[in-house]
């Protein structure tokens, strides 16, 4: 795929989260620009460590199913043990795309539980945006996950993860400024009305 293609589908997807957005409304849409975060910072912190972890249960399980205690020379298994882990580099990849791809869905589907869009166009309207900047960073991590495990035949996904990478701070302050932004409004709106409430009763 070349990177005008490779763009025209990134397109495609952050307007299909931007749609998705709309749907869902604003609130679903800032609670889940937060959990996108959280999933992009639990995977960076804990992908090398989940994997090491499965390795070394591997390396455990092994050991113990091939009778490494009971062989005069346990040292020469754990050798050749070690030579095959579980996971390689290459395949521990598939495993942080897999676990941001799961964490992503569940703080979708989490975040759906919460209060429905408010009526009107602004709800939606920033629904939409916040879609756009949850679809950023999703496409973000997620080409940059593939990008890695493709290896040489990734030039276009590598060029448009660039791309993303190239806004990716901007983008983060925006979306967190337009959150504040947001409930700031609506805290606002809400004790107007409760003054009005007041003042008639």
């Amino acid at each position: 795929m070349t990177l005008p293609l490779t763009l025209v589908a990134l397109g495609t997807v952050l307007g299909l989260f931007g749609l998705v957005g709309a749907w869902r409304g604003w609130l679903r849409e800032a609670a889940a620009l937060g959990g996108v975060l959280l999933a992009w910072l639990i995977v960076g912190l804990t992908g090398e460590g989940l994997i090491a972890l499965l390795n070394r249960l591997y390396l455990i399980g092994q050991f113990i199913g091939q009778g490494g205690f009971d062989r005069p020379d346990p040292g020469e298994l754990l050798r050749t043990l070690r030579a095959r882990p579980l996971l390689t580099p290459a395949q521990a990849g598939w495993v942080t795309a897999g676990l941001f791809t799961a964490l992503t869905a569940l703080v979708y589907l989490v975040t759906h539980r919460l209060r429905a869009r408010a009526p009107g166009l602004a709800g939606p309207l920033l629904g939409f945006g916040l879609g756009l900047l949850n679809g950023y960073l999703v496409s973000y991590v997620t080409l940059g996950q593939v990008a890695g495990l493709i290896g040489p035949g990734s030039g276009p996904l590598l060029q448009a993860h660039q791309v993303l990478e190239r806004y990716l701070t901007g983008t983060v302050l925006l979306g967190v400024g337009l959150v504040l932004m947001t409930a700031l409004l609506s805290t606002w709106r809400l004790s107007a009305r409760g003054r009005r409430r007041s003042v008639s009763g």
